[in-house]
């Protein structure tokens, strides 16, 4: 069984190359492809079936090991039928109130009060008023590299950014790693 480490390791090099709608395409239809088990993809950024945000978490745990991986919602009776749902996370994995590095968190609404139900990994929770994190489809922040995002619901790219919660209710969910 992969560490969190291993998945970790597998984000910050999406990361580290910025990967995105605007900069490998075919990258994040990678994501979507092997997250929703599905050769079609919409070529069309702002398809709301393009939030490919749970689509790269699911990417990282596969291409790390991970088992068992988050089923696949739009194959199941789930009432939520898209596989980037939210809901695979919270049913596959434990909630956990003690954030660690390679946990999963979710976002449901931001800092500014909008839906987003958002999904990334944990990188540091060291300081819980400052949380960083590693997600797909994101704009990195206040300090986003704008270039890079095309304007669309699949837009963003996979960036770290800082979480705070105080501002917005964040929740934790641990895939079974082995320990470091």
């Amino acid at each position: 069984m992969p560490t969190a480490m291993d998945v970790l390791y597998i984000a910050f090099l999406e990361a580290l190359v910025k990967t995105g709608w605007k900069t490998n395409k075919a990258r994040v239809f990678e994501y979507i492809r092997t997250s929703r088990q599905t050769g079609y993809v919409a070529d069309n950024v702002d398809d709301p079936g393009n939030s490919w945000c749970g689509d790269f978490v699911y990417w990282c745990l596969a291409q790390a090991g991970v088992r068992p991986l988050p089923a696949n919602f739009s194959l199941t009776g789930s009432s939520n039928k898209k596989s980037n749902a939210i809901e695979r996370y919270t049913v596959a994995y434990k909630q956990v109130t003690n954030p660690q590095p390679g946990d999963i968190y979710n976002m449901p609404v931001n800092a500014s009060g909008v839906a987003k139900n958002h999904v990334g990994f944990i990188v540091n929770a060291d300081n819980m008023g400052a949380i960083r994190t590693i997600d797909g489809n994101t704009d990195g922040g206040l300090g986003g590299d704008i270039s890079l995002l095309v304007k669309g619901l699949g837009g963003g790219y996979v960036a770290y950014n800082t979480r705070q919660p105080s501002k917005t209710k964040l929740y934790y969910f641990r895939p079974p790693y082995d320990s470091e």
